[in-house]
C-alpha cells in the first residue's frame, strides 16, 4: 500500500513505537520504504495471513489518519495566526 512522505512520521511513531505496535498487533510482517520513481510517496509492504495483512492495513491507515489530522490542525493554526496578523495590521493603521 501507498502513503504519503509526510504521514509516514505518524504510522512509524516516535523510535519506531507505532510501527512496531502495528506488527505487535496484527501479527504482520511490516515493512516500510520510498517509492522509487514516485516522489512524496512511501510503500508499505504487509506480508502474513489475509486476516493479518487486514489488520495491519486497518492499523496503517489509522495512524495515517491520525498524520492527517495532526497537519490540518497546524494548518488551521497557521492560518488563524496569519489571519490575527492581518487584522492586527489592519486595525493599526
Amino acid at each position: 500500500m501507498q502513503i504519503p512522505l509526510s504521514f509516514a512520521d505518524a504510522v512509524i511513531g516516535a523510535s519506531g513505537a507505532n510501527i512496531s505496535y502495528i506488527r505487535r498487533a496484527s501479527g504482520a510482517s511490516i515493512t516500510i520504504q520510498e517509492t522509487r520513481g514516485v516522489p512524496g510517496e512511501m510503500t508499505v509492504e504487509i506480508s502474513g495471513t489475509a486476516s493479518q495483512i487486514q489488520a495491519a492495513q486497518q492499523l496503517v491507515q489509522v495512524f495515517d489518519f491520525e498524520g492527517s489530522l495532526r497537519f490540518l490542525i497546524c494548518l488551521l493554526y497557521v492560518l488563524s495566526l496569519m489571519m490575527i496578523n492581518s487584522l492586527l495590521v489592519m486595525s493599526s493603521h
